[in-house]
């Protein structure tokens, strides 16, 4: 595991074997990181989200935060991503909502290009 000294990992995350946490990145809690994935630079995943193996973060990603929708209400729910993605700038992915499946799932070997927003 190799973790940059600006990032902030959370004690209790589950963080995988060769996992890279670039500068400037925050990993919350209930989050769970599988093995050789990369977060480059100024990833922020947060909130009950896992991560497959061998997937490849870029500046400015945020992955975990709650839904946008107005029928939300704190309720329990996550994001699951499987192995092999790639997830470019920008990119956005929010949790579930309860009245859905209460998970925002992607499986394996993806590619979100820039400015891309994942969420139901």
């Amino acid at each position: 595991m190799n973790i940059h000294p600006t990032a902030i990992v959370h004690p209790k995350a589950t963080i995988g074997e060769d996992v890279i946490i670039g500068p400037y990145c925050v990993v919350g809690e209930h989050v769970t990181i599988g093995d050789q994935t990369e977060l480059v630079a100024h990833v922020c995943i947060e909130g009950h989200t896992d991560i497959g193996r061998r997937c490849r973060f870029f500046p400015f990603v945020s992955i975990g935060t709650p839904p946008q929708h107005l029928q939300y209400k704190d309720e329990p729910t996550r994001v699951c991503i499987g192995d092999h993605n790639i997830i470019r700038e920008n990119v956005t992915i929010n949790r579930g909502t309860a009245f859905g499946s209460g998970v925002t799932r992607i499986g394996h070997h993806n590619f979100f290009m820039a400015y891309t927003h994942v969420a139901h």
